[in-house]
């Protein structure tokens, strides 16, 4: 874990994911990171940012989340994208938005939400896709054709034997009884 001190002295805890560097095993190890940035755009500003891009280039399917602030080549924040329905809510996460922390240019936007509409089309269609398909699809290949399955026939009735018909019962209207209708206007 590391420890990011902001200017207003409020600390937060955050996690950094450390690539590349050999760390020696079996001795204590004492990692410092201090990084001095100015934040232009705050997280609410770029959820918000990624939020215009889905309306405006991907459709209404999506919705997004907490973004997370990611420090490499450039600060950027990253904000996770779900496939969301209206009854369902968030199903899927199918992406993310990289949004500057500078300039909250939301990079790559029109690509991003060209391969997310893509993600999200072949899950409504499969209901399940694997990484290879994920790749296919970011490199803007077509999926193989997925092997259909023949319907399951209806049961068979043995002949001479009525099959069973389940007819839901008459019930009165509430608040009548059985046999009492209502008056007619």
């Amino acid at each position: 874990m590391a420890r990011a001190v902001f200017m207003r002295e409020k600390e937060v805890t955050t996690s950094v994911h450390l690539s590349g560097a050999m760390l020696p095993t079996g001795v204590a190890v004492e990692v410092e990171i201090k990084i001095h940035t100015r934040l232009n755009i705050s997280a609410y500003v770029a959820k918000q940012r990624a939020n215009v891009c889905l309306v405006l280039y991907c459709g209404q399917n999506f919705c997004v989340d907490e973004p997370i602030l990611q420090m490499g080549e450039q600060v950027a924040w990253l904000v996770p994208v779900w496939l969301a329905s209206p009854r369902e809510g968030r199903k899927t996460k199918i992406g993310e938005f990289v949004v500057d922390a500078q300039t909250g240019e939301v990079l790559e936007s029109r690509e991003r939400c060209r391969v997310l509409q893509q993600i999200a089309q072949a899950l409504l269609e499969r209901e399940v896709i694997d990484a290879n398909e994920v790749k296919l699809l970011m490199e803007g290949k077509p999926l193989p054709e997925k092997p259909r399955t023949p319907p399951t026939p209806p049961p068979q009735v043995a002949p001479g034997t009525d099959p069973k018909v389940v007819r839901p019962e008459l019930r009165p209207a509430p608040g009548f009884t059985r046999g009492e209708n209502p008056a007619k206007a």
